[in-house]
Parts: C-alpha cells; sequence; structure tokens
C-alpha cells in the first residue's frame, strides 16, 4: 500500500473510532450501518443488541464498538473497501 492510501487510511480509522462508541442515537438515524470488526453492511434496525445500553453490537460477529452508521459522515464504502485490501 502507497503512503498516500495509508494515510488516508489512517485518517479514515481515527473518524471510525470516533463514531462506534457511544452511537445509538447516530445508528437510529444512519440509512446502513458497516461493522468495523467484520465488514457486514448493515440496516440500523438489524442492530438489537447494546453494550452498556449505548454501544452498538454487530450481529455478525458480536464485537461492541465496531459498527459505525452512515449519519457520521464517513466515507463507508472507501473505508470498507480498504479492509477487503488488508
Amino acid at each position: 500500500m502507497d503512503e498516500n492510501r495509508k494515510r488516508r487510511l489512517q485518517v479514515l480509522g481515527e473518524m471510525v473510532d470516533n463514531h462506534c462508541w457511544d452511537n445509538r442515537e447516530e445508528i437510529a438515524a444512519s440509512d446502513q450501518c458497516l461493522c468495523t470488526g467484520c465488514g457486514l453492511w448493515l440496516d440500523p434496525t438489524e442492530i438489537v443488541r447494546w453494550h452498556e445500553g449505548k454501544h452498538a453490537c454487530c450481529p455478525e460477529c458480536g464485537l461492541a464498538g465496531a459498527v459505525v452508521g452512515s449519519k457520521s459522515g464517513i466515507p463507508l464504502d472507501e473505508y470498507r473497501s480498504y479492509m477487503e485490501i488488508e
């Protein structure tokens, strides 16, 4: 991976980290969600388990603090494309 792609992935990763916790309202307002742990695309209604009532848990892999919603403004398609490369 070239240096520009590495930097972009780092920036996106930091953005994702800021939106994966305490995100119940953001998830509810999103059109789609992405689990950054397993790469699964989710409809917000598929998220039924919440860690401490406020951190989305992926229904596929069970990770808490790994789900980010489209309402975050993060380009989730781009982020997921980097996941597939790694």
